[in-house]
């Protein structure tokens, strides 16, 4: 056994780990989420030979500590020692068919006033505590802000309800580009659509990170953490900043 400070690199309390135990709870969860070896490895950067050292009891010094604890849904306490919980509290994952049901709000031309109406609106949101947008038709043009007048793939769409204040308020007109964000920016999850022939849900959020299998995010009102499985999202958009529009 070794001591906990000096091979798992933390400074917490001095407290003696048994790597082995160890180990014996990092199969444990995986097999309970029946996640692969291979999928653990992937979802927090290591190669599969690592989980399978952390598993046999051979590491006395897993880097990745805190990304095997969120992957497996528990903390790292219950992981090295068994205190606590072994079912950390996680953010809700956001599915194609939540409960959520639209409300859908007249697009109209809104701010910037400036520039040419060639900008799509694709969507209209939808309220409540977890305000989604249906990405559909067009709804309507609106005018074309000069520091995105040669932009390409930008659309834009309409806020309604409370999620995402005061960052963002129902009514305000957001434009929105298909590239790749990075962690803190202000990005629309488009989901794949339920059913063939629906039109797709999309969340308005804040990006926290990125990994090979989930999308995590949070929201401000009322704040809280909220989770996308990859497979599920059909494209991320990038909300551009009042600086991107104006130029």
């Amino acid at each position: 056994m070794d001591h906990f400070d000096r091979n798992f690199g933390i400074g917490w309390a001095m407290k003696i780990v048994d790597r082995a135990a160890f180990g014996r709870r990092v199969a444990s969860r995986r097999a309970k989420l029946k996640m692969s070896q291979a999928a653990l490895a992937e979802a927090v950067g290591m190669k599969q030979q690592g989980i399978v050292a952390i598993e046999h009891g051979d590491v006395s010094r897993p880097r990745m500590l805190r990304e095997i604890a969120a992957a497996l849904r528990t903390t790292q306490e219950w992981l090295l020692w068994e205190d606590g919980p072994e079912e950390a509290d996680s953010p809700p994952l956001i599915r194609p068919g939540g409960p959520e049901r639209s409300e859908v709000e007249v697009a109209r031309e809104g701010w910037p006033n400036t520039g040419e109406p060639t900008v799509e609106v694709r969507g209209v949101s939808v309220g409540g505590s977890d305000a989604f947008f249906y990405m559909g038709d067009i709804q309507d043009l609106v005018k074309r802000p000069p520091g995105i007048r040669h932009a390409r793939n930008v659309v834009a769409l309409y806020v309604t309800g409370s999620s995402m204040e005061p960052r963002f308020r129902s009514g305000e007109l957001i434009y929105i580009q298909d590239r790749m964000p990075a962690p803190g920016d202000d990005v629309v999850v488009e989901l794949h659509p339920e059913k063939d022939g629906d039109p797709p849900k999309s969340f308005l959020k804040e990006l926290v990170k990125l990994t090979p299998r989930h999308i995590l995010c949070k929201q401000h009102n009322p704040a809280r953490a909220v989770e996308f499985d990859r497979a599920e999202v059909r494209k991320l958009w990038r909300v551009l900043t009042l600086r991107e529009l104006m130029g």
